[in-house]
């Protein structure tokens, strides 16, 4: 009876990286246990400016950094197919996958943040007499600081 020679050429590492991956998981935003401003949460001051109020307008920096990079993301030469190339061809193990996919959305929630004078509504007089800036979202840069990203594994 022949010896059967199996060769693997990386499927076994493949398979379980896929296999890690589908285990875990990222959020990026405003987690729990976030800072706080002047005792309030600072995530109940980025819901109520991402949904607004009856005084406040809305100004929806996560909606609206997910809605700009919806295309980006998928398209088949875009980031993430780039991402799922590194993990088949080992330069990137999963931890490395998660940590990138969170620092990015991290970055880009940032971003948004910043640019909100270009595509927000504006700070009413009031508020502007308040913090003595004009620019939305944008106090002591709080709302900058709080967006993170925690992964999860289940």
């Amino acid at each position: 009876m022949a010896n059967a020679v199996i060769k693997d050429r990386g499927w076994i590492r493949i398979s379980r990286n896929i296999h890690d991956l589908g285990n875990q998981s990222v959020k990026v935003g405003l987690l729990s246990g976030g800072p706080s401003q002047g005792g309030t949460p600072i995530v109940h001051y980025a819901y109520w400016n991402e949904f607004g109020t009856e005084n406040i307008p809305s100004r929806p920096f996560l909606r609206r950094t997910i809605d700009e990079q919806a295309k980006t993301l998928a398209s088949r030469n875009g980031k993430f197919a780039q991402l799922v190339r590194e993990l088949i061809s080992a330069r990137l193990n999963t931890n490395q996958c998660l940590d990138w996919i969170g620092l990015y959305f991290q970055n880009e929630i940032r971003k948004t943040i910043r640019t909100s004078a270009s595509w927000a509504a504006p700070n009413s007089a009031y508020t502007i007499q308040l913090k003595g800036s004009s620019t939305p979202l944008i106090d002591h840069a709080m709302l900058i600081g709080a967006v993170n990203y925690q992964k999860t594994r289940f």
